[in-house]
């Protein structure tokens, strides 16, 4: 469990900070104070509202650009967004037609909305893959999911992110 966990942290910290120095990043509408809303989850799987959450609220901190509040009065612009589709499914067998590998799907869509009058600044949908071990241990098979969750939810997370800031 702990190599695990040694896994997922370093394929957390690695990559996943990555914009370039020089590039400002800019919100629609020059928008720079942001409250991000927890995340629903229309899912029959639980907690994917938190983990999809705060992979967004982690990605968008590494922008000093955007200010992120908790308190509305505080916020220019409202970032919510909803987990609208999960699922695994067996994608490799063994010989012995044993499944050795799961796919995991996640699609999400968010939504920019300007506090003052309402207006939707930027709205998209992504959804993204990712492919994970299986193993016979139900505990570890456990954990395996919840590391490609997390994976998936922090890519998720930087898309998001690109295409908020991609054209403005």
């Amino acid at each position: 469990m702990s190599r695990l966990l040694s896994i997922l942290m370093f394929l957390l910290v690695s990559g996943c900070g990555y914009h370039l120095g020089e590039e400002s990043s800019k919100l629609p509408g020059d928008v720079s104070t942001l409250k991000i809303e927890m995340f629903e989850n229309l899912t029959m799987k639980p907690y994917l509202e938190n983990i999809m959450t705060s992979s967004v609220t982690r990605r968008l901190l590494l922008f000093p650009e955007f200010n992120l509040v908790e308190n509305l009065a505080q916020a220019e612009a409202v970032l919510s967004g909803k987990v609208l589709f999960y699922q695994v499914e067996s994608s490799a067998y063994n010989e012995k037609n044993i499944i050795t590998e799961y796919r995991a799907t996640m699609k999400i869509e968010a939504e920019l909305r300007r506090k003052s009058d309402g207006r939707i600044l930027w709205r998209g949908d992504m959804i993204r893959f990712y492919p994970f071990s299986a193993d016979l241990d139900l505990k570890r098979q456990d954990d395996l999911e919840r590391i490609a969750q997390t994976l998936l939810a922090t890519r998720l997370a930087v898309d998001l992110s690109s295409q908020l800031t991609e054209t403005f």
